[in-house]
């Protein structure tokens, strides 16, 4: 059932939507979300070999409730904590600086791309989704060995555009039911997702999964990445959002097999599930 409209509200909807956004999105008038300096500064200083725990600390610290997010999820059980960490400075020895900052970073992100409107519960579950995904990529990396930040990343932005579609959409004063905005944001998110990738300077690995993860053909160019995203959705959506199922179904699913993973590997990541599901709420 759609939200109720003001007499506003109605008077804008009454063009197509679809038309709206599409309009906007090729005349520039799509007001993009800006990436919170902290998260620039914070991953520069995660990769800078000259700084410590004390600079990623007083980074953190400037924003109580960035700092707060990133505590709450890294004492989660994902990380394998059993007691409540009090400190950024307590994170980064217990977990590991790069853990912290990738934290941080999707925190920012979080707070970048989510804002209060007549789609914020929409956007709240997407959200939910893309952490989520973000951290099975990262354990799929990690049982890969290969770098987890990257895949953390590329999880979390696949589908960066969505929210940059309602953003519009709001803008012009639509307001449409669920699933007039699955129809709306599978138009046009990906147009969307590129033109943040480039506001933001978003790494190559995170453009491919942005352009080729919600795709079924073989990835040209960082398959690596894609494959990492397309197994870490297949394992949110069936064994953290379905439950019951068990993960070596996923052993013949064409990215398992691109990764190279074992029954086993597959075991150990859907056993990590319920963890991931606990960060997620963590993190709300």
């Amino acid at each position: 059932m759609a939200r109720p409209m003001s007499a506003s509200s109605s008077r804008s909807s009454a063009a197509d939507p679809h038309a709206l956004v599409a309009r906007a999105l090729a005349e520039g008038h799509v007001e993009l979300p800006a990436l919170p300096r902290v998260a620039y500064e914070v991953s520069a200083a995660a990769r800078d070999p000259n700084r410590g725990t004390a600079d990623i600390a007083r980074l953190l610290e400037r924003d109580p409730t960035l700092c707060a997010r990133v505590l709450r999820v890294a004492s989660s059980a994902v990380f394998g904590m059993q007691t409540q960490l009090l400190s950024v400075r307590q994170a980064v020895a217990r977990v590991g600086t790069a853990e912290v900052a990738t934290l941080a970073v999707a925190a920012a992100i979080q707070s970048a791309l989510i804002e209060r409107g007549p789609y914020q519960q929409w956007l709240d579950r997407w959200w939910r989704r893309a952490l989520a995904t973000a951290l099975a990529a990262k354990e799929t990396a990690r049982a890969r060995r290969r770098p987890v930040d990257s895949a953390f990343l590329c999880g979390l932005l696949h589908r960066v555009g969505a929210p940059v579609v309602l953003r519009a959409a709001a803008r012009h004063g639509c307001s449409l039911a669920d699933d007039a905005i699955d129809l709306l944001v599978a138009a046009f998110e990906l147009e969307a997702g590129r033109l943040l990738c480039t506001a933001w300077n978003l790494s190559a690995p995170v453009r491919a999964a942005v352009e080729l993860a919600g795709r079924d053909d073989d990835p040209d160019d960082f398959a690596e990445q894609v494959h990492t995203v397309r197994l870490a959705v297949e394992l949110v959506v069936r064994l953290a959002e379905k439950h019951g199922e068990d993960a070596r179904e996923l052993h013949g699913h064409p990215s398992a097999v691109a990764l190279n993973l074992y029954p086993e590997d597959l075991d150990r990541l859907g056993g990590l599930m319920p963890a991931i599901g606990t960060a997620v709420e963590s993190m709300r």
